[in-house]
């Protein structure tokens, strides 16, 4: 797919230069076809193909898949246009247009092309591996529903095995017997993956064992320390003196890259804010006429070193909300558990007509462009708290206290007002330990989705 994408694109490419006047020789592009070698070899040595048929087992992640492919295609792209320079037979030049144009549109291309195959392929039932689960709990848990949501990921999870049943696991989750039966009743399930979760943390001794006793069965054995479920992307491997070293770096405490972060997010609120300064006014004109009260309603929030910060959004209530849902909460014990689950409600008698609309598309929240501009709120951070909520996050919410809360986040793509209180804690601490410029540009890119097809909107 990959090498399609890059032939099909660079020659449609061609294609349409000449047809636009070029002074193309179509035939010397055609017969560039072997350098596609050249990007095979590339994003092979990248790590690009982890969690195909060529390396089997579990897939990078799609942030640091998105990092890999703009360094690995972009290095090529690079040593062409810098070779088509220094030697170029019968001094012939290969269009610049053309090979920028390639690099940039398969930069776009191919992640979405990776995406879409595997989950075609997921849905035929011809991608993955077969995985089986060592332990029980609450990790155990978690790592068994995550690959059945997400088959793309490489594993398909068999069962588990654990010496002690746990009610934490999911009832579809296949019991498969204790751990001294592992080796028999694997061979005939011709399972070659398995993965070690524990609630406890594993000491040596035990991690030793397993590895010894069922290393030869399966080439492919995936600890999971509880210690670091958290954490993933942040956690550099470290040779000292012979000794693993893992150094855990927290990006967002750094300080040169924290402004990386600020001048990101000043580079794209500005234009994006010029270009929204028309629709904001018609919407602020459309919420004023549409239902008496204030155009914006404002929120106290937490943000970074414990100040409270107000946050604007277009008022998509009817004015007095609070006092109409204290009563709706009195009223009803089902409402008021949906309440406390969720933190809204899903047909909420408050919101106005406008006010569906609005957050239908998340046009509610425009107004809070400002508040980055501000440097109130950052583009893309975990969700901004009120007071009462950081107790959700217990001694988490710590780390919430030394970065901004952000526009958007990753809770927010990953199934938004669907999530538990408890689930959006997680998914933001996650962001909060391993934050890249990457991963903000893979938010962002998933806010866009998830805004156009209202993915878990409510």
């Amino acid at each position: 797919m990959d090498l399609l994408t890059i032939a099909t694109v660079f020659m449609m490419i061609v294609l349409l230069r000449k047809a636009l006047g070029g002074e193309l020789d179509t035939d010397g592009y055609v017969k560039l076809w072997p350098f596609l070698a050249i990007f095979w070899l590339v994003f092979e040595k990248a790590g690009l193909y982890s969690g195909t048929s060529i390396h089997s087992g579990a897939s990078i992640g799609p942030v640091e898949e998105l990092r890999r492919i703009v360094y690995a295609l972009g290095g090529v792209f690079i040593a062409l246009g810098f070779s088509n320079y220094c030697y170029h037979p019968d001094n012939y030049l290969y269009s610049r247009s053309v090979l920028i144009g390639t690099c940039l549109i398969c930069l776009f291309l191919i992640p979405i092309n990776r995406i879409f195959l595997r989950k075609i392929l997921a849905r035929l039932n011809c991608w993955g591996v077969p995985a089986i689960l060592i332990g029980s709990g609450q990790i155990a848990r978690q790592v068994f529903n995550d690959m059945q949501r997400h088959p793309e990921y490489g594993l398909i999870p068999v069962g588990f095995f654990t010496d002690s049943l746990s009610n934490d696991m999911p009832k579809n989750a296949l019991y498969l017997g204790k751990i001294c039966d592992i080796e028999e009743k694997t061979a005939l399930l011709a399972v070659k993956y398995a993965i070690l979760a524990k609630d406890e943390s594993p000491d040596t001794p035990y991690i030793q064992q397993i590895i010894r006793r069922y290393g030869v069965r399966f080439p492919h054995l995936l600890i999971i320390p509880p210690s670091l479920l958290n954490t993933c992307s942040g956690i550099i491997p470290k040779d000292i003196g012979g000794t693993l070293g893992l150094e855990i770096r927290h990006n967002l405490q750094i300080p040169s890259i924290y402004r990386i972060k600020r001048v990101i997010d000043y580079a794209l609120t500005i234009p994006a804010l010029m270009a929204a300064l028309p629709l904001i006014g018609l919407l602020a004109a459309w919420v004023k006429l549409d239902s008496p009260g204030p155009v914006f309603f404002k929120h106290r929030r937490i943000t970074k070193n414990g100040r409270q910060i107000n946050i604007y959004k277009f008022r998509t209530m009817d004015d007095g909300a609070q006092e109409v849902l204290n009563e709706l909460l009195q009223s009803s014990p089902k409402l008021k558990e949906e309440w406390a689950k969720f933190g809204k409600l899903e047909n909420d008698p408050r919101i106005t007509r406008t006010g569906k609309w609005l957050r239908k598309y998340s046009l509610d929240e425009l107004p809070q462009l400002f508040n980055v501009l501000q440097g109130k709120l950052t583009l893309v951070g975990p969700r901004p708290l009120v007071e009462k909520e950081l107790e959700i996050y217990g001694e988490a919410a710590d780390l919430f206290d030394r970065v901004l809360p952000g526009l958007t986040g990753l809770w927010q793509v990953s199934g938004r007002n669907e999530l538990t209180y408890t689930e959006r804690a997680r998914l933001d601490l996650y962001y909060v330990n391993n934050w890249s410029v990457w991963l903000d540009l893979y938010i962002l890119a998933k806010t866009v989705y998830a805004v156009l097809f209202r993915h878990g909107a409510r």
